[in-house]
């Protein structure tokens, strides 16, 4: 009998930055997630050389996009929208071409709150850029939540067919809630999943890779309380064993 192991995927996550010290950080529970559901967790680093850079791709069977500061206008071809906006440059520069080579070497991406942005953003779309000044829908919720889970949040509507129906089971589900941006115009071949009950967009998806998709809430804060949150994770991990195999 073979005492070999099964080989897990690799999961590399690209992580905040703290402005003040550079201090590269990850919240644990994404990386719990990951362990949980049969991953191994790699935190990347900033570096600047796109061969460097590659290299940690080829590394990786899956890539996850967490939460953080805003997206650079720029990048969409916007100017800064007011005051509010600020965003980090190291971030930028290193997420948008792993989103790129991801893509190319057709591996799973999975992105949380800013994660979703950048991916959207790297791939052709647009965002609002300060969600409280240009959500004027006359229910607009309030998205930076200042209590915690559940006395914190508000519902978001699962579209009907979509692949996040398929996962959750349910048409409605309560989620938490923290970012200063959100989608507008949806990159070029992504399907819109969920929307908040004020009509912001909360997940997409790719019809023809389904291993590619983002949430604008933070599943990882709240697995342990909130099924479809885990099962967000479940998915993933999922995918990227799948992916693994097929290469």
């Amino acid at each position: 009998m073979s005492n070999e192991r099964k080989r897990k995927p690799i999961i590399g996550i690209l992580p905040s930055l703290e402005p003040s010290n550079k201090m590269t950080k990850v919240n644990y529970g994404y990386t719990n997630g990951i362990i949980k559901h049969g991953g191994i967790p790699m935190i990347f680093t900033f570096v600047e050389d796109e061969a460097d850079i590659k290299q940690m791709v080829d590394m990786c069977d899956a890539f996850l996009f967490v939460g953080g500061v805003d997206v650079n206008p720029a990048l969409y071809g916007e100017e800064k929208f007011n005051d509010t906006v600020d965003w980090s440059i190291e971030r930028d520069a290193l997420e948008r071409p792993v989103v790129k080579m991801a893509m190319e070497q057709d591996k799973p991406i999975m992105g949380v709150c800013r994660g979703i942005q950048i991916i959207n953003v790297s791939l052709g779309g647009t965002l609002y850029q300060d969600l409280p000044v240009q959500n004027t829908a006359p229910n607009a919720h309030v998205h930076s939540q200042t209590v915690g889970y559940p006395e914190g949040g508000h519902n978001i509507n699962i579209v009907k067919g979509s692949l996040f129906e398929e996962l959750f089971g349910v048409e409605k589900t309560y989620v938490n809630t923290y970012h200063h941006q959100s989608l507008k115009d949806i990159a070029p071949g992504f399907t819109v999943g969920a929307y908040g009950e004020d009509g912001i967009v909360e997940a997409i998806y790719m019809k023809d890779r389904p291993y590619v998709f983002a949430v604008q809430w933070h599943p990882e804060l709240i697995r342990e309380q909130h099924d479809c949150s885990d099962k967000v994770f479940e998915h993933f991990m999922k995918c990227a064993y799948e992916k693994m195999q097929d290469r």
